[in-house]
């Protein structure tokens, strides 16, 4: 039975409840079905549904007039906010026209079914420059609040964890730039295609040995183009571009 088609007919609970038109129990509905071994039909998920509760959760229930307006108020500031963080980690822009276009073609808030959405051609506004600047400067300030809060030792045990971090992200910066050299000195190994000039310098045997050739060029050619090619350049025994 198509997802289209079970929803449409599928009530669960008393009072009953209807699972919504959209996107997500469409997803929710396939990834049911692909760990069955028969067909899902209504009566195969009303008794999955019953056996594990917390299937519940997974699917997005139309709304029904027994609700309470304290439920649906609830249930409104809830949406509102997970739709306000889908927002943020996806850079769109949270105002009523995308939470609307998410609601209605959607059917959920949360940053996994908007993402699959929109790869599938939903299209939201971008988040605006000062959106961007705000939650950067609102993360700033909760955070100099969390700090305001730690007392002596917490904040040395943060700070220490600040300073490893710190020393970790160097220490892979510089093995990034090794590797980067690294690779860009095989470029040259084998073939010796090194270029004509080297910052307005005439990378050639003769200005090798000039006393123009300081001894931190030097050191910065090896780094670029490996020592034993210098070298050989150096020696004659290649020959720099003309």
């Amino acid at each position: 039975m198509a997802a289209s088609e079970l929803i449409s007919v599928f009530k669960f609970g008393n009072p009953p409840r209807q699972l919504r038109q959209c996107v997500a129990n469409h997803n929710a509905l396939y990834e049911l079905a692909h760990n069955q071994t028969e067909m899902l039909t209504p009566e195969l998920l009303s008794e999955l549904l019953k056996r594990n509760p917390e299937l519940l959760t997974r699917f997005v229930w139309e709304q029904t007039e027994l609700q309470s307006e304290t439920q649906r108020q609830a249930q409104a500031a809830a949406n509102k906010g997970q739709f306000e963080r889908t927002c943020k980690q996806l850079s769109l822009q949270p105002n009523t026209a995308n939470f609307n276009l998410v609601a209605e073609q959607v059917g959920a808030f949360d940053v996994w079914s908007v993402r699959q959405s929109m790869e599938k051609g939903l299209r939201l506004a971008s988040a605006t420059a000062q959106q961007l600047n705000k939650w950067r400067l609102d993360d700033e300030y909760r955070e100099q609040e969390r700090l305001r809060n730690l007392d002596q030792f917490e904040l040395l045990e943060e700070t220490t964890k600040n300073l490893q971090a710190a020393a970790a992200r160097r220490h892979q910066e510089q093995h990034i730039r090794e590797l980067q050299a690294a690779e860009h000195r095989d470029q040259f190994r084998g073939n010796h295609n090194l270029p004509a000039t080297w910052k307005g310098f005439p990378l050639t045997a003769e200005w090798l040995r000039s006393p123009a050739c300081k001894s931190h060029h030097l050191k910065e050619l090896y780094r670029l183009f490996s020592e034993s090619v210098i070298t050989d350049l150096y020696n004659g025994k290649i020959q720099g571009r003309n």
